[in-house]
């Protein structure tokens, strides 16, 4: 089934229906997010971002979650370019926007990694490398020390079984 995308007027017109909530969803289904990680991100369930998701197709009057992320972004993209030249505007608009997660918008997603969330690493792979080691002679130590003690536990009740027949 084709889809017929909005003019961008009536992208933005469209887009103005949905509630804060459904745009951020939209947003990170444009960055390569599945509902599952929007979930973790937004401390939601996975079943109530679909509900989000769902409700934002529906208002935008398209088949699928990619479509409407599409259209929200045409929308968006509009919505800058009609302010270009009107400096008041612009500067409100950025005031306005400032903590948006449209003004910063989370990379794509790696499709060589599983997704683990979190921060960013900053550390140089000379510093990673040091800690990996460091973490496994830490679980070394504590295998050994689990090792003698559940050794000790048996030699115990082993002599105690050994003296009393």
């Amino acid at each position: 089934m084709k889809q017929n995308f909005p003019l961008p007027p009536e992208a933005a017109a469209l887009a103005a229906r949905l509630s804060g909530r459904q745009r951020e969803c939209l947003i990170l289904v444009r960055n390569g997010l599945t509902s599952k990680e929007i979930g973790r991100l937004l401390s939601l369930a996975p079943s109530t971002v679909d509900n989000h998701l769902n409700a934002a197709t529906e208002r935008l009057g398209c088949s699928s979650r990619a479509i409407a992320a599409q259209i929200l972004e045409m929308a968006e993209q509009f919505g800058d370019q009609s302010h270009i030249g009107n400096e008041t505007k612009t500067s409100s608009n950025e005031s306005e926007h400032s903590g948006d997660m449209t003004a910063h918008p989370r990379p794509r997603r790696s499709y060589f990694l599983p997704p683990f969330g979190g921060s960013p690493n900053e550390e140089t792979a000379a510093r990673r490398i040091t800690h990996i080691g460091l973490i496994a002679i830490a679980a070394t130590m504590a295998f050994a020390a689990i090792t003698i003690t559940v050794a000790g536990v048996i030699e115990l009740f082993s002599s105690i079984f050994r003296k009393h027949p």
